[in-house]
């Protein structure tokens, strides 16, 4: 709990991002997954264009689903990768 409020005082921002992928991050993770093997393609182009914008915003935590998705999926995520 006292982490939590260290947290928070010290960075609102890691406070949140602690939080979000501390409760969340393993569903957020089950989601793309399960979004990039749909059937239908527009879905697929959604669930890339879901992590490439978390990738944006949470680099290292975005790095980290990658590898717990299968290798043609990963593929399908990096074909969407945005320009820079």
């Amino acid at each position: 709990m006292y982490i939590y409020i260290y947290i928070y005082i010290c960075n609102p921002q890691s406070y949140l991002r602690f939080v979000l992928f501390q409760a969340n991050g393993v569903l957020l993770a089950e989601a793309i997954r399960a979004l990039v093997t749909d059937g239908d393609a527009a879905v697929r182009t959604a669930a890339a264009a879901t992590y490439w914008a978390l990738h944006q915003r949470y680099p290292s935590e975005a790095e980290a689903i990658l590898p717990k998705i299968q290798p043609p999926q990963q593929k399908l995520i990096q074909r969407h990768q945005p320009a820079v």
